[in-house]
């Protein structure tokens, strides 16, 4: 403890601090130390030592002063001050338990401003990517940040009873806000693994809003697919529309509607009547084929086909796409 004691008045002697006050808390904390240590329930039981948990009090608060004193001479704004002020104070502390807790209630202060300056840091450097129609994206990297555009958007990842916030701080969620002139439009959750959205939601759970295009170019900023998100899906901005060429669609007329379809590679896009949107995905093994996977969409397996029984255009398109040669 005497190291400590010798640092903390080479230290405060060193400090921003004005001399008189300076050496009356120098002379000042030695005697409410003592004064505290040698009370009969704080020693052994033939008093000759100072039981552990009253020593490891002591030494706490000496930790907790000499970091005040390093603060008055390198802190910033209201740490400085608040450094220098328990420090001028130590002078008028009638005991040590009124000094033990103007130390710790500085120490808690300090944290709480390197935290929010932390905070404020990490959401400056936050990767923002600016998009077309005035729209950006911005990587949400705090729990402060997904706090307040799920407040905004009434939404519920900030509610602790969801796992939103947990799965920020441990990285199995990544969290963007689409914003517009800083007012979020919407929130994306990605799971960074697989790099798919999880969910996609609008003000209070409503659809986005935004036209396919953009949709699109959120997946091509962001680098991730969204075929299990409806979000996407309900609008047609399917993965299959990042790659380059797109292949050209084939518009089919049948039974008052008009369905636009583009296939490739096993798998075939449908839209109807240009706001229905469908996928269905094929594989092919051994020279046979059957369904693999199927997203939701406006049609399900047993609709897709009853159309394609009643729809040869259809049919040659499925043909094309998804069914081995020679089918």
């Amino acid at each position: 403890m005497e190291e400590f004691m010798r640092e903390f008045s080479s230290k405060l002697r060193d400090a921003d601090i004005h001399d008189t006050p300076a050496k009356q808390a120098i002379e000042r904390l030695p005697v409410l130390i003592d004064e505290f240590e040698r009370r009969p329930h704080n020693r052994s039981r033939d008093g000759r030592f100072v039981l552990r948990h009253p020593r490891r009090r002591v030494i706490r608060t000496l930790r907790n002063l000499i970091r005040a004193t390093r603060d008055v001479r390198d802190g910033g704004g209201q740490i400085r001050q608040e450094a220098r002020s328990v420090l001028r104070a130590i002078r008028t502390f009638q005991d040590f338990e009124t000094m033990e807790g103007a130390a710790r209630h500085f120490i808690g202060f300090r944290n709480k401003m390197a935290a929010r300056h932390n905070m404020q840091m990490q959401e400056a450097r936050a990767r923002r990517i600016k998009m077309e129609e005035g729209l950006v994206l911005r990587h949400l990297v705090t729990v402060a940040a997904l706090e307040s555009v799920s407040r905004r958007l009434q939404l519920c990842a900030h509610d602790p009873d969801h796992r939103y916030l947990v799965n920020l701080r441990n990285g199995r969620q990544v969290f963007w806000a689409v914003e517009r002139d800083d007012d979020p439009v919407a929130l994306l959750a990605i799971d960074p693994d697989t790099r798919t959205v999880d969910e996609a939601y609008g003000h209070d759970h409503d659809p986005i809003g935004l036209p396919q295009a953009v949709m699109l170019d959120v997946l091509r900023k962001l680098n991730v697919s969204a075929d299990e998100c409806e979000a996407f899906t309900s609008i047609g901005a399917y993965k299959f529309f990042l790659s380059n060429p797109v292949p050209e669609p084939t518009d089919i007329p049948f039974d008052n509607s008009v369905y636009r379809v583009w296939g490739r590679n096993g798998t075939i896009i449908i839209c109807r009547d240009e706001n229905h949107w469908s996928q269905f995905s094929f594989e092919a093994e051994e020279d046979e084929w059957g369904l693999s996977s199927r997203n939701d969409g406006d049609m399900d397996w047993k609709e897709l086909a009853i159309l394609v029984l009643h729809c040869p255009d259809l049919a040659a398109v499925v043909r094309e796409h998804c069914l081995p040669a020679g089918e």
